[in-house]
This record gives C-alpha cells, sequence and structure tokens, in this order.
C-alpha cells in the first residue's frame, strides 16, 4: 500500500464518520448499522495505518541509502589509486602520516575499504578476501636482486 492509498483511507474514515453524524442528526440509524459503519471506520483506520507504516519504513531505507551513497562520495574523492602497486591509498591518511593501502577488488565490487595485509616484505601487500597480491617495483626488484644473490652463491659451490 502507497501514500496515496492511504491517504484515501483516511478520507474514507472521513466519509463515514460525517455519514456517521448525519444519520445520528436525523435519527435514522439502527445499532447494525452503527456497528457496519464502525467497522468500515476501523478498517480505514488500519490501512492509512499501514500505508503510514509502510512509507515511513521506505523512507527510513531511501535515507539510509542517500548517507551511504554521502559516505561512498566523499571516500571516492579521499582515494587515489597508486598504479604501482594497483592498490588505492586515501590522501588524507598520507597527509596525516600513516599510509595504510586498501585492495582494489573490494573497493571496485562492494565498495568497501578492506586494508591489505603486509606480505613478505615492504611494498608487498596480499588480499585475504580475495586471495590476490599486490606487489611494488621497488619490491620486485627487490625480489630479483635476492634471487641473483643466491644464484650467484649456489654457482659458486661445488
Amino acid at each position: 500500500m502507497n501514500i496515496a492509498a492511504g491517504l484515501t483511507a483516511i478520507k474514507s474514515g472521513f466519509d463515514i464518520s460525517s455519514t456517521i453524524a448525519q444519520r445520528v442528526k436525523e435519527g435514522k440509524l439502527s445499532p447494525a448499522e452503527i456497528n457496519d459503519l464502525l467497522l468500515r471506520l476501523r478498517e480505514a483506520l488500519l490501512d492509512s495505518q499501514s500505508a503510514l507504516n509502510q512509507a515511513a519504513e521506505e523512507n527510513r531505507a531511501l535515507r539510509e541509502e542517500l548517507s551511504n551513497n554521502n559516505w561512498t562520495a566523499e571516500i571516492e574523492k579521499d582515494l587515489r589509486y597508486v598504479a604501482d602497486g594497483g592498490f588505492f591509498v586515501r590522501n588524507s591518511e598520507q597527509a596525516a602520516g600513516t599510509e595504510i593501502v586498501y585492495c582494489p577488488l573490494c573497493w571496485g565490487s562492494d565498495s568497501k575499504l578492506v586494508p591489505l595485509n603486509p606480505g613478505s616484505g615492504t611494498g608487498h601487500y596480499y588480499c585475504s578476501i580475495h586471495k590476490a597480491s599486490y606487489e611494488t617495483a621497488s619490491y620486485r626488484e627487490r625480489q630479483r636482486s635476492s634471487a641473483v644473490r643466491l644464484n650467484r652463491t649456489r654457482s659458486k659451490w661445488p
């Protein structure tokens, strides 16, 4: 039931109450008619109450959705994509001296800010939800350098 139906029910209630008042004034109202009109009046009032409750719930849901959309828009303004690593950071956190990196998959699919877990070294991060790794160029270079050193060490052994 929508608001228009609720308003129609209220109008019906007023019409019924006017009918009752008129019939009482004329002295042409039997007890059976009174009961019937009062029953119709109660139904109209219940219909209007139901419509108003539904409208209030819809209003609450729309306000919550609007609030969520405003929050998401504020976060989007603050987010910056870091191509070297493929993750997001918040400008406000960096300005405050904190650097938390966020999963681009979590943000892209659900608009959730999920911090990435530190991996096996600086510049390596991991999303536990998506099981995805993110690495910066400096991390990859350190890994290559370590592998080269390890290979040199191994080649010196007989």
